[in-house]
């Protein structure tokens, strides 16, 4: 379970940005701070909500860790087959992606896109209930984690021939797709790491002391 303590604010050392209906609260010099009531998860509400972070050399990592806690919160199989993406780098139009994340329209695995082939890992989620969620990428594979335990691995992975584009959180292309994830996100953090499975494991339920000093840390 979802450990309360954990609803913290959404930082970056860049700017992040919002779609509608969520606001920028506080800005600082080199630290942008996103705080979503009641407790600074990030609702979304499935239809034009999202948030991410402007492209940056950080983001162009071709070994790198994107982990969260979500809740998924769609009756399983009622989105038309369209599954919802809780981290992408994928351009507006959809027509260029570096990679995708999803958890399917069934709720029933949890996959990858990235321009070239989309793998899944099955996997039974619930509705309305939190999952820690990590994607481990290298450029030809993803290991997958649930609640801090792999759950599956693909062939697929980051897709470096494709660059500038931004980081999003709960859709994969904004202008294109109908992938916008309904639900609550919380605890997003991304690494140019592989994390290992005991630091995964170990970590997911423990906030970062002192982010300034964690080796690999470009969003959080």
């Amino acid at each position: 379970m979802k450990k309360k303590y954990l609803n913290r604010p959404l930082h970056s050392t860049q700017q992040v940005f919002f779609g509608a209906g969520l606001c920028l609260l506080v800005t600082m010099p080199g630290l942008v701070q996103a705080q979503m009531s009641p407790a600074y998860t990030l609702p979304l509400n499935g239809r034009n909500q999202y948030a991410g972070v402007p492209n940056n050399a950080t983001l162009e990592f071709a070994t790198g860790t994107v982990e969260m806690w979500v809740k998924p919160n769609w009756v399983a199989g009622s989105l038309g087959g369209a599954n919802p993406s809780f981290a992408a780098e994928r351009t507006p139009s959809g027509n260029a992606t570096r990679f995708s994340l999803h958890i399917t329209d069934g709720l029933d695995a949890i996959g990858i896109w990235n321009n070239g082939a989309w793998q899944k890992i099955a996997y039974s989620f619930t509705q309305g209930q939190w999952y820690h969620v990590a994607a481990v990428m290298t450029t030809s594979n993803t290991q997958f984690y649930v609640n801090g335990s792999l759950v599956g691995t693909t062939s697929n992975g980051i897709n470096t021939s494709i660059t500038g584009i931004n980081l999003t959180l709960g859709t994969s292309a904004p202008a294109a797709t109908a992938e916008y994830f309904k639900g609550e996100i919380d605890e997003v953090l991304v690494w140019n790491t592989a994390r290992s499975a005991s630091q995964i494991s170990a970590n997911k339920s423990v906030a970062i002391g002192n982010p300034a000093t964690a080796a690999g840390l470009v969003a959080y």
